[in-house]
């Protein structure tokens, strides 16, 4: 590996397909913005060659988001070779590490990882250092429609809030049960309970309903 560290232009950077990160704080993006305006970028991002003269960012994407907001023409960089797959292995560790990584960036990446190098969960548990059961359980909130997922992220729920929308299959409940949790700042124990009443009641409707002549 290449520890030569070198300045290189912000516009040469472009990020990777298996970045495992989708949400950004603008607070904190400002933050880390106001920072590196004063005291510069202190820690190198990693990069590879592209083949088209350029770098693809293996990690350190805030750090090239908030040189790109202060105005930072360059940032310092260390050149590496990597496959696809060591990139993609680093850029969600280098998150993990971070511990903010939100719970359905993390599902999310699971899903690519194993998607693009054929790896099944147990293996990607070995390579992750997590339980087989928390990579069942994260991927499972993928079957979440992506409108439900975002309105998760922005509600700021927890992953078991989340885990118990899964009892409702229809979009439109979830999103009820989302907007009463954030109105009335529910448990995971008071979710549940809302949950199950509102299965029970929306099975109530359908033995209700005449049979069709």
């Amino acid at each position: 590996m290449e520890t030569l560290v070198r300045e290189v232009s912000v516009d040469d950077i472009h990020t990777n397909p298996f970045q495992p990160r989708r949400w950004f704080r603008e607070d904190a993006l400002a933050e880390l913005a106001a920072s590196v305006k004063e005291y510069g970028v202190l820690q190198p991002l990693l990069v590879r060659r592209d083949g088209h003269d350029r770098y693809e960012l293996i990690a350190g994407e805030r750090r090239l988001r908030a040189s790109r907001l202060a105005g930072r023409p360059t940032v310092p960089v260390i050149q590496v070779e990597m496959s696809d797959q060591e990139v993609a292995e680093v850029g969600l560790i280098e998150n993990l590490q971070r511990e903010d990584l939100h719970f359905l960036e993390e599902a999310e990446s699971f899903k690519q990882l194993m998607g693009f190098f054929g790896l099944t969960v147990e293996k990607l548990a070995e390579r992750m250092g997590k339980s087989s059961s928390t990579i069942f359980a994260r991927l499972r909130l993928l079957k979440l429609d992506a409108e439900v997922r975002e309105a998760v992220v922005k509600a700021g729920i927890t992953e078991k809030h989340a885990r118990s929308l899964l009892k409702l299959e229809d979009p439109s409940t979830q999103l009820a049960v989302i907007r009463k949790i954030e109105e009335q700042s529910l448990s995971t124990r008071e979710t549940e309970q809302w949950v199950n009443l509102t299965v029970a009641d929306m099975k109530g409707q359908k033995k209700a309903k005449p049979a069709p002549m």
